[in-house]
């Protein structure tokens, strides 16, 4: 399980995301981590909003609904009580959401595909220009 392999890594980038420093020698060094999310063969493209991957280019499709990360935690409730498979099927009806969250990024310091923001900036250029 993912959770389990990232386990070591985790608890680091938690600790800087939760504003923990590097030393480097003599040198003290805050950062502000930010997660680029972009795999081509993932189902759902966007932490912000329920896009899915074969809807992405439909122009029909006034706009997604944003995620409500408030209700993540219950969601995450819910997929720990069930199977492995009942976990799967439940993240359709979740937007992805199959577990409970290995990296703690604030949704503002989660960055999209590009693809995805290059494809709404056409898009809203397209309705505006041909409405």
């Amino acid at each position: 399980m993912v959770q389990v392999e990232l386990s070591e890594i985790a608890k680091e980038i938690n600790y800087l995301i939760n504003g923990g420093s590097l030393h480097v020698g003599n040198l003290t060094v805050q950062l502000e981590p930010v997660l680029v999310v972009y795999h081509p063969s993932t189902t759902w493209k966007c932490p912000w909003c329920h896009v899915c991957d074969l809807d992405i280019a439909d122009f029909s499709i006034p706009c997604w609904p944003f995620r409500n990360h408030k209700n993540w935690e219950e969601i995450i409730e819910d997929v720990k009580k069930r199977s492995e498979s009942g976990a799967a099927r439940a993240a359709t009806d979740n937007g992805g959401v199959k577990g409970p969250r290995i990296f703690g990024f604030d949704l503002f310091h989660i960055i999209p595909c590009m693809l995805h923001c290059i494809m709404a900036i056409v898009r809203k250029m397209l309705r505006l220009t041909l409405s």
